[in-house]
């Protein structure tokens, strides 16, 4: 987002309140990170609440992202908790942005955000099953590496105005764990263009990214479109609907095509240029998000092997507070770990030669089953207080 936008406020007189957004610090990896985090009016600590994490666009910061997605409004008519975190200053560059894993020493953004989620949880009645990604142009991209690298946080995510890098559409699909993905874009965004990225040739097209996403999802290759009655004709474009459905359950993949869109936010509250106002962002992004939730099963019917061998994953049998999990492959594999009803509890992606963990501080002890991807075996594991 542009720096100029308090201009632009004061500019046309609109008027603003945050009164239900407090501004808080997180230290991550020895650096003070801040967000801005919105109640909903009448917010109880006695009931549990859907969590949408809201991500700014490089060079903006989240007090812009908060107000240019006017996400609020909608979050207090829907009764859930919207977080706008901040990204960390690229000194490359001169730039705020978020880490998708390009800049090797910079900040590791995927465990900020997983570490946000773990603390509002704790301070909040948050209702860890329906937690949402979503963001504008880079916060599009981190939404993205969320939803590959960090799954079992969030239940669904949407990008407006990002895409995906290149090397991710490399990712075997049966290797990424299922995830809704909404997709919003103009045809002629300019930043970060709609297709033929040739001149940023790290870039995904946007329907190869669609087209990836349907494939992990197993849902039609081939989308249905609708055309969304073109309701203000002064706003110089249109948008069509664009639906992959049918899909595997708990997924979907959609997409909002804006003939004419620039890189802008549909339905925001100020035009930095062309922008859609046939309809709303903020509100299609909740009506998406609100159908989905991390709670599914998994038939565990097949051969459960008891301290089996398997191929290049490395874990425990035994574990306390945590599950360490080594990855010795050359590929990105896929573990998904399930209490004995075969409940799925987390899924999790691990990088080629990477380590990761899993948090189990607050399950009870007891069985568990981890279930390795291509392997066709699930194994029991065994909780225990130390």
């Amino acid at each position: 987002m542009k720096k100029y936008i308090f201009g632009i406020l004061y500019c046309f007189g609109i008027q603003i309140s945050f009164a239900q957004t407090t501004v808080h610090t997180l230290q991550h990896n020895a650096i003070e990170r801040s967000y801005r985090l919105h109640l909903p009016p009448n917010y109880s600590n006695t009931q549990t609440y859907p969590l949408v994490i809201n991500m700014h666009g490089y060079g903006s910061n989240a007090w812009q992202q908060e107000f240019y997605s006017n996400m609020n409004v909608v979050a207090d008519t829907a009764n859930f908790v919207v977080v706008y975190p901040d990204g960390t200053y690229d000194t490359t560059f001169a730039s705020t942005y978020w880490n998708i894993g390009i800049l090797p020493n910079g900040a590791d953004d995927l465990g900020f955000i997983s570490a946000l989620i773990d603390t509002l949880a704790e301070n909040y009645t948050i209702d860890q099953n329906r937690v949402y990604a979503c963001g504008m142009s880079n916060g599009g991209f981190m939404s993205y590496y969320l939803s590959l690298y960090a799954s079992d946080k969030i239940a669904a995510m949407a990008s407006v105005t990002g895409t995906m890098l290149t090397t991710w559409l490399n990712i075997p699909t049966a290797t990424v764990a299922p995830k809704p993905v909404l997709e919003i874009h103009g045809t002629n965004d300019p930043t970060v263009p709609y297709s033929d990225n040739a001149p940023l040739s790290g870039f995904g097209d946007t329907e190869d990214v669609l087209a990836f996403w349907a494939a992990v999802n197993g849902c039609n290759a081939t989308p249905t479109t609708t055309m969304l009655p073109n309701t203000n004709t002064t706003d110089n474009a249109t948008a069509d609907f664009i639906d992959y459905a049918p899909c595997s359950e708990n997924t979907a993949v959609e997409h909002y095509r804006i003939n004419g869109g620039a890189h802008t936010w549909p339905g925001a509250p100020i035009n930095l240029s062309t922008t859609c106002y046939d309809f709303d962002a903020s509100e299609a992004i909740w009506l998406f998000f609100k159908r989905f939730s991390v709670e599914e099963n998994v038939d565990t019917t097949t051969a459960i092997t008891n301290f089996s061998p398997v191929q290049n994953i490395v874990f425990s049998t035994l574990f306390a507070e945590k599950l360490p999990i080594q990855n010795n492959s050359s590929d990105s594999q896929k573990i998904i770990l399930l209490n004995i009803q075969g409940k799925v509890l987390v899924q999790k992606n691990i990088l080629p030669h990477a380590a990761t963990e899993i948090n189990t501080a607050h399950f009870p002890e007891g069985v568990y089953l981890l279930q390795v991807a291509g392997e066709n075996k699930v194994f029991k594991l065994q909780k225990i207080t130390f």
